[in-house]
């Protein structure tokens, strides 16, 4: 099994990552990848699950492809995950996605330039409640 996980490692990522695995009764608008939604509901999540649920996406990190993608589906994000929590202890797992995106300056670099990371960061530290 050991010698097929990166292979597996790839599938998965990439089918979470589609928009069009969808159902037809979905909230989400038309090309919401699965990683969209998981991530946008999971302060829904009992704690046990969340805490799968970011093992599960830390460990699709490893494949640098989901990685880029999944910090730039992340990134844009960022405020409303953050202020889903505000007041909230348990952001462990926003810690855990942050530090696995920021692991490859490639990443951080792109994000920066191409997808507004500074500019998300401080409209959401305005946000924030006082």
């Amino acid at each position: 099994l050991n010698r097929w996980h990166d292979g597996l490692r790839r599938i998965i990522g990439e089918v979470f990552l589609d928009p069009s695995v969808r159902s037809e009764d979905d909230l989400y608008a038309v090309g919401s990848s699965p990683v969209l939604v998981l991530l946008a509901e999971s302060h829904r999540l009992e704690p046990s699950v969340r805490k799968l649920e970011t093992n599960l996406l830390v460990d699709l990190m490893l494949d640098l492809d989901f990685k880029r993608r999944f910090s730039q589906v992340f990134t844009s994000l960022y405020e409303q995950l953050v202020l889903a929590r505000a007041g909230s202890q348990d952001t462990n797992e926003l810690g855990d996605y942050t530090c696995q995106s920021f692991t490859r300056q490639d990443v951080t670099l792109d994000l920066v330039q191409n997808h507004g990371l500074v500019r998300k960061l401080l409209d959401c530290l305005w946000s924030l409640p006082k």
